[in-house]
């Protein structure tokens, strides 16, 4: 059929079919966008250069935003940094004449970054060792949130409960004292030739020579112990309360 005599049907087939056409983009908007599209382009190369992969997945113009097809200029400003989820990038057009029109886009970011994962169940107050964690590729919301590195992980102190899997939030795990309150250690007992070396709780924060609460085998009475080495303390004797 030739296309001359298509074009002249078309609308009636339309009307017929119930089909519909989509409207024509405004020329506005398409600039509106690009401008958009080319400032998270420019942040997206900056986290690039910080191990994060970012995709657009949608970029969306207002519909009473102003856009006149006859701007001199439309600048859109560059993100200062890149988020998963709904991102808003403010535009400003200026319009023929010098005066300024200013707007905005939603985009919406998939954004992938390392994350630092438990590789097995930690208890809050635990000492982590060498393989407690791993990196991943995994989508996230906010760069600052999580932990991004297992360098800290050896000899660092789980300060909240982790599961295996689980994403590490940077606020989950830091640098602290040989013993912390919560943490399990290693209480050694000794009484004449019989030594006995148990699993228990810290109730006090201390470095190596420190004096410590720790909950005893009862689980009711706290003892003193003096902090040996990290995650390890000497039993001294009762600490005159219960926990």
């Amino acid at each position: 059929m030739p296309a001359t005599l298509l074009a002249a049907l078309l609308p009636a087939l339309l009307a017929v079919t119930g089909a519909v056409v989509p409207a024509a983009e405004p020329a506005g908007a398409v600039r509106v966008r690009d401008a958009a599209r080319q400032a998270l382009g420019r942040a997206a190369e900056k986290a690039a250069g910080r191990g994060l992969e970012a995709r657009v997945l949608d970029l969306r113009v207002p519909p009473n935003a102003p856009l006149p097809a006859d701007a001199d200029a439309v600048e859109a400003e560059e993100p200062s940094a890149v988020n998963g989820g709904a991102l808003v990038i403010p535009v400003t057009i200026l319009a023929p004449g010098g005066s300024k029109r200013r707007t905005s886009v939603i985009a919406r970011v998939e954004l992938r970054g390392p994350v630092a994962v438990a590789t097995r169940d930690l208890r809050r107050g635990e000492r982590l060792r060498p393989g407690d964690l791993r990196i991943e590729t995994r989508p996230i919301a906010s760069v600052d949130r999580w932990l991004a590195s297992d360098e800290v992980a050896a000899g660092a102190i789980a300060r909240a409960a982790l599961r295996t899997g689980q994403p590490v939030p940077r606020s989950g795990v830091g640098r602290g004292a040989a013993v912390e309150p919560g943490q399990t250690v290693q209480a050694h007992v000794s009484s004449g030739q019989v030594a006995l070396t148990l699993e228990t709780v810290a109730r006090g924060r201390g470095d190596v020579g420190s004096i410590v609460a720790v909950v005893g085998p009862s689980q009711g009475r706290l003892l003193r112990a003096r902090v040996t080495a990290p995650g390890e303390v000497e039993i001294l004797g009762p600490a005159g309360g219960r926990r």
